[in-house]
């Protein structure tokens, strides 16, 4: 069996034995050398690292889980209570701080999230009050 081979027996291209790479012109060069490295424009703000951007969501959790506890070990008007200051903390989170540190309580527009959280909470504390104890 007999291999073809281009012009001059062996490998063409870059990988030519014995050939040094040729040099780019001396416009490119210089065009280069002048422009120098590239504009990236401003560097991008810093943000808050994640834990912080979640601290809110994650304190709500934290006191609904307080209001389960409550509610087993105390009673249901203690842990109504609990639960609806959670979610009246989620409305005031929602209505006051930048959306990005509010990332759990996301859902819909600013307004439309507190006013639900607000009303949810009311909702609860009232129930709450008006649920006979025993």
């Amino acid at each position: 069996m007999v291999a073809v081979t281009g012009e001059g027996g062996g490998r063409t291209g870059r990988h030519a034995a014995g050939r040094a790479p040729e040099a780019p012109p001396p416009e490119l060069v210089e065009l280069v050398e002048r422009s120098g490295p590239p504009d990236l424009g401003p560097p991008p703000p810093l943000r808050p690292p994640l834990i912080v951007r979640r601290l809110v969501f994650i304190i709500v959790l934290v006191v609904v889980a307080a209001s389960v506890v409550v509610t087993a070990l105390v009673g249901f008007r203690a842990g109504g209570y609990t639960l609806a200051f959670a979610l009246l903390l989620a409305s005031a989170a929602r209505a006051l701080l930048p959306a990005e540190y509010c990332l759990g309580l996301l859902v819909r527009s600013r307004r439309l999230d507190a006013a639900t959280t607000l009303l949810l909470g009311v909702a609860v504390a009232v129930v709450a009050a008006i649920v006979p104890p025993g």
